[in-house]
């Protein structure tokens, strides 16, 4: 399956050639839009994006549904096999938590970020 190739959000262009991208590099974009993506933001797909609002973000967060709410996102994009080397921090301070995590795909391991 091929995608548009994107940098920084938009979508590129060489020789005036618009660009795809397929395999691990796929998978990896998708990730990132996936999870750049708040749920109910793109116009195109009200039920497409990281469901922030509605699980993540609040009074009532629990690290252990952030994370479990994060991974389901990940193995939602198509061509995941599975997660390897998940591994978070939060910064209580400043209300952060990071992920960096390998996934497994048929074209190879992935890394994000």
């Amino acid at each position: 399956m091929l995608d548009f190739k994107l940098k920084q959000g938009q979508v590129v262009f060489e020789n005036g050639l618009l660009q795809y991208v397929d395999g691990a590099e796929r998978i990896r974009q998708q990730l990132e839009f996936r999870l750049s993506i708040f749920r109910g933001e793109w116009f195109l797909d009200s039920e497409f994006g990281t469901p922030y609002f509605q699980s993540i973000l609040g009074k009532r967060l629990t690290i252990n549904g952030a994370i479990s709410v994060i991974k389901t996102e990940i193995r939602a994009v198509e061509g995941i096999n599975d997660i390897s080397n998940f591994r978070w921090s939060l910064d209580r301070a400043n209300r952060k938590l990071s992920v960096e995590f390998e996934a497994k795909t048929d074209f190879g391991i992935v890394s994000f970020p």
